[in-house]
């Protein structure tokens, strides 16, 4: 295991091992198979271009990120649970050339994308990185998907919601950190991006839930 994944903490869904990474991403190695979900590149340049200032580079960040994740695990396939894309993005934009770089530097790479809520038909027609779009992605005993829901097929990988869990560390003092939530019938991954944000979630009986910190795994 590399130093992206040696702090990972073991889970064993469905009879399978995942190693959930602190880089909130999860590792199948049986199947040498990356999950990630809501990248939201160019998240920045929309919020640019609606007259909010904010400092450029997020995206790219977020995307080498990723890709050193690929590249320490040895993975052969990358699969982005959704919403890979924030806004319909302009050709321009800089993190669209980075991310082709990258890709093309790792062109054995296999790369699906989950069509998530933020991944409309325009701005998926606007990316320049070529990349294969699932409606969905069947890869027993895992069904993966965006949205969080229950399917006869399988156990559900998803994203969309950014879970994040509370934990109080003082009498005054409480920090949110981002979680991977595994519920009965599905899991949902931690948002990858730099730049997404997180909803706290309320934790269900028999829920589990694995912070990742900045250096480690820890269930709560």
């Amino acid at each position: 295991m590399s130093e992206v994944s040696s702090a990972a903490l073991e889970v064993v869904c469905c009879d399978e091992t995942l190693s959930l990474l602190p880089v909130k991403a999860a590792w199948w190695a049986a199947k040498k198979t990356l999950f990630a979900a809501d990248i939201h590149a160019g998240k920045e340049q929309a919020f640019n271009r609606a007259g909010i200032a904010v400092p450029g580079g997020v995206s790219e960040d977020t995307l080498s990120l990723l890709m050193n994740a690929v590249d320490h695990t040895g993975a052969e396939r990358l699969v982005i649970l959704g919403d890979l894309l924030h806004a319909v993005p302009d050709h321009s934009e800089a993190w669209q050339t980075h991310w082709q770089t990258l890709l093309a530097a790792r062109a054995q790479l296999d790369v699906q994308v989950i069509i998530g809520n933020h991944d409309t038909l325009t701005a998926r027609q606007r990316l320049i990185a070529p990349v294969h779009w699932q409606a969905e992605l069947m890869e027993p005993p895992f069904v993966c998907l965006h949205h969080p829901q229950e399917d006869p097929r399988g156990y559900v990988l998803a994203g969309h919601i950014h879970p994040v869990w509370q934990l109080s560390v003082g009498r005054r003092q409480r920090i949110r950190a981002p979680v991977f939530w595994f519920r009965k019938q599905s899991a949902i991954l931690p948002s990858f991006g730099l730049f997404t944000g997180g909803h706290l979630i309320e934790r269900g009986k028999g829920d589990r839930l694995f912070l990742a910190g900045d250096d480690c795994v820890i269930e709560v």
